[in-house]
């Protein structure tokens, strides 16, 4: 395992608690999807652990085509936090024990354990509380003791607090997922004839059905978005060399993907920027995470791509499944998400029961 693996893992673990609080009669959140309210007590703010933070949130996302920030901020001071503002979708809270004690508000939303732990622990603290002021949201505080250590978190641990936060935006996303309107047809068909799990907004069609890949499209005025997943025999852990993913991955988009004889034109990957690489194991599955840019061979088209491959529990078969857009003059960033909570509901060789 790698230091910088065994670095998320010890992050993780002090992953504090998670409260929820669920009532009906609760507004809905309000906000953009992927803006995240920021609520810091204004001296934070200008002080240097503001611009620890600022450097953080705003540190350019790998694997998209034009610079996009990793968080789109909202900054609210926490002196007039409040009202209306308490009811955005995502807020995120970096604080100390101090500022807990000073401000009543924090301080009966953070439990007394809470503190004790934090009080107890050399390392900082993240505590996630679900629906508290409004249905569908979520305050996820990082606490430290001191500012001192605010600050030296923010600047030791940037990229698993990026982690962190990319990993609740992208569960904001799935959640807003399953609650689209999906293709049934489609869904149902994969899940007949190709014994796979797949939650397919509507808007996606079939754009290509060859023997080893499916190809989905939805096309807007707004944007190209675009699905698509192959399969092949499983032969070792050498199928998850990043390598080894991306080769097959150019047979694959240099065949089918906007291929056309007449002008030789196919997709084929940006290798001036190499793509961002991410491992995650659950109960069920190893899956390799890519995030990168693309191109057209002899045609002015280009833009960004998230992809999973992933081996099948069930079967002898290796999956590699990916979506990417196609939105000239527009941010990626937030389709790029919206794609990649499409293929993490991409469950392969699921069995009936």
């Amino acid at each position: 395992m790698t230091k910088p693996v065994l670095l998320f893992i010890l992050f993780l673990s002090l992953w504090g608690c998670s409260d929820s609080s669920i009532d009906s009669d609760k507004p809905k959140s309000s906000g953009n999807i992927d803006e995240i309210l920021l609520v810091a007590d204004t001296i934070t703010w200008q002080s240097e652990t503001g611009e620890s933070i600022r450097k953080t949130v705003r540190e350019a996302h790998p694997g998209v085509i034009n610079p996009e920030p990793f968080f789109k901020i909202s900054f609210f001071p926490e002196e007039h936090f409040g009202g209306i503002f308490t009811k955005h979708h995502f807020i995120f809270i970096p604080t100390t024990l101090e500022r807990i004690s000073l401000n009543p508000l924090f301080n009966r939303l953070i439990p007394s354990r809470v503190i004790e732990k934090v009080n107890t622990s050399s390392n900082h603290l993240f505590y996630k509380q679900k629906d508290v002021f409004a249905r569908g949201q979520t305050i996820l505080f990082l606490i430290t003791k001191e500012n001192y250590y605010l600050n030296q978190d923010f600047i030791t641990h940037k990229k698993q607090i990026q982690e962190v936060l990319c990993t609740e935006l992208i569960s904001q996303h799935i959640s807003a997922l399953h609650q689209k309107p999906t293709n049934k047809l489609l869904n149902e068909r994969l899940h007949k004839e190709e014994n796979i799990s797949l939650h397919l907004p509507e808007g996606f069609e079939i754009a290509l059905q060859e023997k080893g890949i499916l190809w989905f499209r939805n096309v807007t005025e707004e944007a190209d978005l675009n699905v698509f997943f192959t399969s092949k025999t499983y032969n070792g852990e050498s199928d998850f060399n990043i390598d080894t993913i991306l080769a097959w991955r150019d047979t694959i988009t240099h065949q089918y993907i906007f291929a056309d004889k007449q002008d030789t034109s196919f997709m084929e990957r940006e290798t001036i920027v190499p793509p961002l690489v991410k491992t995650e194991v659950d109960s069920t599955n190893y899956s390799t995470y890519l995030w990168g840019l693309w191109k057209m061979k002899n045609r002015a088209m280009g833009g960004s791509y998230v992809s999973r491959t992933v081996k099948s529990t069930h079967n002898d078969q290796i999956y590699y499944i990916e979506g990417f857009v196609y939105a000239p003059g527009q941010e990626k960033l937030n389709y790029i998400r919206s794609l990649e909570a499409i293929i993490r509901t991409f469950e392969p060789g699921k069995l009936d029961e």
